[in-house]
């Protein structure tokens, strides 16, 4: 499973003592005294606009089981996929080992015309394929002009799967896997019975702390879809591609991506799914690029750091970059790159600043948060300044991932430690279950 999450649900010791504890949590699956347990709390997490969403923390033996009746199942739900549809894994899996050979094979190696011919590192490129905007890019990059794309994605998709269809699909392609598919759903409809006063739920899979779990039973919901909805809009000389629930269907014109949104929505009605309405963006060619930047990216992945930087603060100021959130995460990582002095002082800053006003620090990965702490001139500033964003919003998931940063920044002088200590005391003030597990682990 995965070395990191946002939260630790293992003790060191327990994981010191893991293969007794599985052992003992086998057994009871096989005898049938296993019962999912209460999750430890709910990590929410910044939408647009302020809304939250919630994600289940499960206990360590429920993310086990889940892990290993996932494991049974998981060719099986690999040999349904589509092509040109991708998950976004984070963990080792069939499905994404043959997503990774589909992409390779849209690049077509280091000479492939797929490859931006301004790229310098092409090697570099190709090995980290599974990023959407790759793909976009290797793609479309060729379509004609005159193209129009459409971008949307599902409505509260994860809490939209009906649980019943989901399991007579699993079992008309498992085989012989009958009692892992019986725990499996036996998890799936019990694990959050005290917010449905002990009914079965019918619908809604939790979303994953850690792993791929729900994701690749998520994606494996919509292979049907993928399948009929491709075949018409290729029929009718278009493209579909999706990633996890994001979706880009490109057609001859306006009109025609507009009916192909239109029989998305149908089919996906039929599953009793629908499309995110505030989501749904057509555009052409020219403001696809935009939107996607993909000039801008290729500079980061090129190397050229300052030339791609200068090209990202160009966008933002016209206001002509949709995913400016994208390369400025990119930015981040590799701005600590830049010399502290001169030219690279002042992107360094640019780049922290910018950081700090968009907000983006509430949405960042442990590693990214790390790399915005390095831009500053003392950490000391830097973990002080972000103590204050952290504090003074109400959503948990960026909490806790700050207190895995701070895991890492205790290292430090006794100046630094004492500060991290101040700041696990913050937050185990605030009496919250799941960040005070966080909270434990920081030593």
């Amino acid at each position: 499973m995965a070395t990191y999450c946002a939260v630790p649900l293992i003790s060191r010791e327990e994981y010191r003592g893991r293969k007794t504890l599985l052992d003992s949590l086998l057994k009871r699956v096989n005898d049938g005294s296993y019962s999912v347990a209460r999750p430890h709390g709910f990590l929410s997490t910044p939408k647009d606009n302020f809304v939250a969403r919630f994600v289940p923390v499960l206990t360590y033996q429920d993310t086990a089981v889940y892990f290993a009746c996932m494991q049974e199942l998981d060719a099986k739900l690999a040999s349904a996929a589509v092509p040109e549809t991708f998950g976004g894994w984070e963990l080792g899996s069939a499905r994404r080992t043959i997503e990774e050979e589909e992409a390779l094979r849209m690049f077509g190696g280091e000479g492939s015309t797929s490859i931006p011919l301004s790229c310098y590192n092409r090697g570099a490129w190709v090995r980290k394929w599974n990023q959407y905007w790759k793909l976009l890019a290797a793609k479309h990059e060729d379509a004609d002009d005159s193209a129009w794309f459409v971008m949307f994605d599902i409505a509260n998709f994860y809490d939209s799967v009906d649980l019943g269809r989901l399991e007579t699909s699993v079992r008309a392609i498992s085989g012989g896997a009958h009692f892992a598919i019986n725990v499996l759903f036996h998890l799936l409809s019990g694990w959050n019975r005290a917010l449905s006063l002990y009914s079965p739920s019918s619908k809604g899979l939790p979303m994953d702390v850690v792993g791929d779990c729900s994701r690749l039973l998520a994606n494996f919901f919509l292979t049907g879809f993928d399948r009929s909805f491709r075949e018409g809009v290729v029929s009718e000389g278009g493209h579909y591609m999706r990633f996890a629930d994001d979706m880009v269907v490109r057609g001859e014109s306006e009109e025609d991506c507009q009916r192909f949104v239109y029989e998305a929505a149908q089919q996906l009605h039929c599953l009793g799914l629908n499309i995110n309405v505030a989501k749904v963006r057509y555009c052409s060619k020219k403001e696809f690029e935009q939107f996607w930047g993909f000039v801008i990216m290729d500079r980061f992945e090129s190397g050229d750091i300052i030339g791609a930087l200068g090209l990202l603060k160009t966008a933002i100021e016209a206001d002509k970059y949709g995913r400016k959130s994208m390369a400025l995460k990119r930015a981040l990582t590799l701005a600590g790159k830049l010399d502290r002095d001169g030219e690279g002082k002042w992107w360094r800053r640019w780049v922290r600043e910018m950081a700090i006003r968009e907000n983006l620090a509430l949405h960042l990965s442990r590693e990214q948060l790390l790399s915005l702490i390095g831009l500053y001139d003392e950490p000391r500033i830097g973990i002080e300044s972000l103590q204050r964003t952290f504090l003074d919003q109400p959503f948990s998931q960026p909490k806790a991932i700050f207190l895995r940063a701070i895991e890492q920044l205790r290292s430090g002088n006794d100046e630094i430690r004492d500060l991290c200590d101040s700041v696990v005391d913050s937050i185990q003030r605030l009496g919250d279950p799941v960040l005070s597990i966080c909270a434990s682990h920081v030593a």
